[in-house]
């Protein structure tokens, strides 16, 4: 993404950053992220949803030709005493059915707790979940050949039902409008960043994340309602001087609850205390919780999605451009494969006013203060 040259109106009177600030930009990107733990961890099933989608929305690729028992199961020998017709059968390593079933796990385990999964991931389980239940859900389980072979073609009656909704104009028509809406936020939040470099060619990007000390909180009438309060009252308190503007995002963990994704952005020619500004924040949540609060800084990333992106910007640099594409687009499409369950038109990314833009006092219209002055004349 290319942004429009820094307004060299804005920048007028202003002094060269230092020495020093170029030192903080350098320190305060370090990559070294060995011993930093994430809120998912590095097993958490959520990591597998991108590769589990691609493999789903593949299927319709995939031959549909009739399938054989032996695609999905494998005989077991028989003992000295079994008859042939006896032969007990099992599930294939590696077939189809197997690879599937290991992706169902992992989504009706997400599933089952407050999540929203993807389209795909949908209409992935509506047609298949019944490979994971009462009697096939053992892994090694063996099985007589009639049932066996049940299975098998009640599976390609599946595959192809997934199949024709997935290459529905309904389903595709949903996939769009999800994809829009992904679209519409990368665009404002492109727009809002042009505004923000706008007004200051060098920002200073304060990342901090808002969540509760009760693991897994769910409230989300009261955590909207902090939010709202964290925000308000900002004109006057010296925390905001020099403030350009913010960026949040609410998402929800499994282990964490809902959490907001926060950002804020000062003029870096005038503010750089990067370490004590998040110091400050996580004060004034406390105090807006009332103690059931706490914060998370960088050194605990929500993802590792998530970009690194404390310090100091001035979109000099091509890593610097990658940055604010990789924030873009984290913030715009994290939760495409997975977020919690809200209610509809819950604003889950919410962003200051544009930087640089007035706000707007609404005026009595002309035909409003003839009518008032009519009066005062009559009167």
């Amino acid at each position: 993404m290319t942004l429009p040259p820094d307004d060299t109106a804005s920048a007028e009177g202003a002094s060269t950053p230092n020495r020093s600030m170029a030192i903080a930009c350098r320190f305060n990107r370090r990559e070294d992220t060995g011993t930093k733990e994430w809120i998912f961890s590095s097993h958490d099933p959520v990591k597998q949803l991108p590769d589990i989608d691609k493999a789903i929305l593949a299927i319709p690729q995939r031959p549909l030709q009739n399938r054989l028992l032996e695609d999905d199961f494998v005989a077991m020998p028989l003992t000295p005493a079994q008859l042939k017709h006896h032969r007990r059968w099992r599930v294939k390593e590696r077939s189809r059915f197997h690879q599937y079933r290991l992706h169902l796990k992992i989504l009706m385990q997400l599933n089952d707790g407050r999540h929203h999964l993807s389209l795909p991931a949908r209409a992935f389980l509506k047609h298949l979940a019944w490979c994971c239940q009462e009697p096939y859900e053992r892994h090694n389980l063996a099985l007589p050949e009639h049932l066996a072979r049940q299975i098998s073609q009640q599976f390609q009656a599946s595959l192809e039902s997934l199949t024709q909704e997935l290459t529905s104009p309904s389903f595709k028509r949903r996939v769009k409008e999800s994809e829009t809406l992904a679209k519409s936020r990368a665009s404002s939040l492109r727009t809002w960043m042009r505004s923000a470099f706008r007004q200051a060619p060098y920002l200073l990007w304060v990342p901090i994340q808002l969540g509760y000390r009760n693991p897994r909180y769910a409230d989300l009438a009261q955590t909207l309602k902090d939010r709202q309060t964290f925000l308000k009252n900002r004109r006057g308190n010296p925390l905001f001087n020099y403030l350009v503007g913010y960026v949040g995002k609410l998402h929800y963990f499994p282990e964490k609850g809902l959490v907001h994704d926060m950002i804020f952005l000062y003029d870096a020619r005038y503010v750089q205390e990067g370490a004590s500004l998040p110091q400050a924040f996580a004060q004034r949540w406390q105090d807006t919780t009332h103690y059931h609060g706490t914060t998370w800084t960088e050194g605990e990333l929500l993802h590792p999605e998530a970009p690194r992106i404390n310090g100091m910007w001035s979109l000099e640099t091509e890593e610097d451009h990658q940055r604010l594409k990789h924030l873009i687009r984290y913030l715009s499409h994290y939760d495409t494969y997975l977020h919690y369950d809200m209610p509809p038109h819950t604003r889950t990314l919410v962003m200051s006013q544009r930087p640089g833009k007035k706000r707007t006092t609404k005026k009595k219209s002309a035909s409003g203060l003839l009518a008032k002055r009519t009066r005062e004349m009559s009167s």
